[in-house]
């Protein structure tokens, strides 16, 4: 993981810091064997879109970019051409394609928007059995949406008749089964769709009412159980796990400390699963570099974490951290090269 921008402008020009991960790279092994490389990057100039997928196997390879969605890139092994062994790029807006011949005349441009999701909403989701079943969305960070989007999602979950526009500019309903099940959407969100108050989620918006009551059910997320939690860290960090197990013991104790204050809007921040690993990735990196366990690793580690908060903020989360880590964790803001 990367961030090679440490700070970027906001739209009123004001610098904020930048701790985003802005470049990924990881090396992942399946069950099978098979093994893989996972790639991202949101600074790639000229790259507007590229989701890319590629697989490769013993009878050929198959891959998919995002940027040119009406092309698939299919490479056969075993083509009878023998050494003329190369990929072929299939078009699938000819009408034998079966998302096409479903929404679009044959020729025409899929495209992401009139794409597999606009053919579920409409079409339904074809089942190993032959039926269609009303497809389950997942929409992420909801509250992120414009006035604009939201209006588009209200008209979809209409509750007489959510509907959709077509590529020809038309209104048609959604789609419902042989069961009588509409589509459903199931939204994440960092809000409760009033907005950020209190500037830990400034990217929210408020959402309309009516949007909101059309929902349904409302689940806060909690944060895992400790026990689970620092199973899953284990897992993630073997090195830490084994050359200093105390660490994760001592960062249990002290989430817990700064995760009730969270909540109790004591301290202005967020400390999710992914914050967590910041701080174990920054200990993990000491101890790369270290011929011995350094007797306040935690506390050198809880940086990657506490530089991202404001000066006030800061120290009171040190004061909350200080008496569950090894060696402190107070002490001014940058006071000596333990940070």
């Amino acid at each position: 993981m990367k961030t090679f921008n440490t700070s970027r402008k906001r739209a009123s020009g004001e610098l904020e810091e930048v701790t985003a991960d802005e470049g990924n790279v990881a090396c992942v092994e399946f069950d099978s064997g098979a093994i893989g490389v996972l790639e991202s990057s949101c600074v790639c100039a000229g790259r507007n879109n590229q989701f890319t997928w590629e697989v490769n196997g013993t009878d050929g390879s198959i891959a998919f970019d995002l940027e040119d969605p009406n092309h698939l890139h299919v490479c056969d092994a075993k083509n009878p051409t023998g050494e003329l062994l190369g990929f072929v790029n299939v078009s699938v807006t000819s009408a034998c394609h079966p998302l096409q011949a479903a929404y679009l005349p044959p020729g025409h441009n899929a495209g992401w928007e009139y794409g597999h999701l606009w053919g579920a909403l409409v079409n339904g989701v074809l089942g190993r059995d032959g039926k269609r079943r009303a497809p389950i969305v997942l929409l992420s960070d909801a509250d992120r949406a414009d006035s604009s989007q939201a209006e588009w999602f209200r008209i979809l979950t209409d509750s007489i008749s959510g509907r959709i526009l077509d590529p020809h500019g038309q209104m048609v309903p959604l789609f419902i089964d042989e069961w009588g099940n509409k589509p459903q959407f199931v939204c994440t969100a960092n809000s409760c769709g009033t907005g950020d108050a209190r500037g830990r989620m400034t990217s929210s918006n408020p959402m309309d009412g009516s949007i909101l009551d059309r929902l349904g059910r409302k689940v806060e997320a909690a944060y895992l159980h400790w026990d689970d939690e620092s199973a899953i860290l284990r897992g993630k960090y073997p090195v830490i796990a084994e050359k200093a197990p105390d660490v994760i013991d001592q960062l249990g104790k002290a989430t817990a400390s700064l995760r009730s204050a969270i909540e109790k809007e004591e301290i202005y921040a967020e400390l999710t699963h992914r914050g967590l690993c910041e701080i174990l990735s920054e200990c993990e990196d000491i101890l790369h570099f270290s011929n011995a366990v350094p007797g306040n690793l935690l506390k050198r580690g809880f940086r990657a974490w506490l530089d991202g908060l404001d000066a006030d903020t800061f120290l009171a989360a040190k004061r909350l951290v200080d008496p569950h880590v090894k060696g402190g964790a107070m002490g001014g803001a940058h006071d000596d090269d333990d940070y």
